[in-house]
């Protein structure tokens, strides 16, 4: 069956469509840039349509870019972040300086260190 760009199904493909993960297990793919690595992911996100999935984009322009292919492929059940927008995410009580969460100086940090 043919796709995207040319590409063909074959054996390796099969084997990442086919493959079906547990809870918190991680698939990852290696190649080349333009080898059809997101091709074959919206194949695998588009057999899975009741779970969610995660796009982890290097920068923000790979991430504007797969949310468009991913919308226009009518991929709803994936979300595309960067690595830097997931931690902010995690740390954003730090970075708006919420109570509990005060930044020090780096000479408050180094006279803690001295006691």
């Amino acid at each position: 069956r043919g796709f995207a760009r040319g590409l063909v199904m074959d054996g390796e493909w099969n084997s990442i469509v086919t493959l079906d993960l547990q809870p918190g297990e991680v698939l990852k793919i290696h190649a080349a840039a333009g080898a059809g690595k997101t091709t074959v992911l919206m194949d695998y996100v588009r057999r899975r349509p009741h779970q969610q999935f995660m796009y982890i984009a290097y920068n923000k322009s790979v991430q504007v870019e797969k949310e468009q292919a991913f919308r226009n492929a009518g991929l709803r059940n994936v979300s595309v972040s960067t690595m830097h927008s997931i931690a902010y995410q995690a740390t954003r009580d730090v970075h708006r300086g919420a109570p509990g969460f005060e930044l020090k100086t780096n000479r408050d940090v180094a006279k803690a260190v001295d006691r």
